[in-house]
């Protein structure tokens, strides 16, 4: 399940490096991730094509092989297991993660980030339909400054009693 998913089960690209399992890599389930040198310019294309259409832009792109498989520009609940199947979400600086979404299939994990990534950035860049699925469900809440942060103390107040909570993750449970 999508939830289950930690980072070393899938490629992090941010605007300056590639990761797995927070650390730099050029590897990818074992495989050399195809034209890894490429991937932090795909993403800086897809900042800018999302902060004109949301006025947020994500810092990081995640790209899962797996054995799940989807329909094109759906979004779903991957699992962590290896295969195939390219999956593909966002994570904006508020800590809000778009649900993952099937790109394509391919031969290998390392086809899998390096393709995954050219393609939904061409799709991201291109295809409205295909940002709709990715970002549409989280719109609302990238665009927020008030959208609550991982780490922030949120006071509710019952009358009688004073509550606090400490944010510890936010995840997206749109359908």
């Amino acid at each position: 399940m999508a939830d289950n998913i930690t980072n070393k089960d899938y490629i992090t690209i941010t605007d300056k490096k590639v990761m797995v399992g927070g650390k730099e890599t050029t590897k990818y389930r074992g495989e050399n991730i195809v034209t890894v040198e490429f991937l932090p310019r795909y993403l800086k294309d897809i900042q800018k094509v999302v902060k004109r259409e949301y006025g947020i832009a994500p810092i990081e792109m995640h790209a899962l092989s797996s054995k799940t498989t989807g329909n094109y520009a759906r979004s779903g609940t991957p699992s962590a297991t290896h295969g195939p199947n390219a999956w593909v979400r966002f994570m904006f600086a508020n800590g809000i993660k778009t649900p993952w979404v099937f790109t394509y299939s391919f031969s290998s994990a390392s086809a899998c980030a390096g393709f995954c990534a050219h393609y939904c950035g061409f799709d991201v860049r291109n295809l409205s339909g295909f940002r709709s699925d990715l970002f549409g469900s989280v719109a609302d809440a990238i665009k927020s400054k008030n959208a609550p942060k991982v780490g922030q103390l949120i006071e509710m107040d019952f009358g009688n009693c004073m509550v606090q909570l400490k944010i510890v993750s936010i995840q997206n449970k749109a359908k």
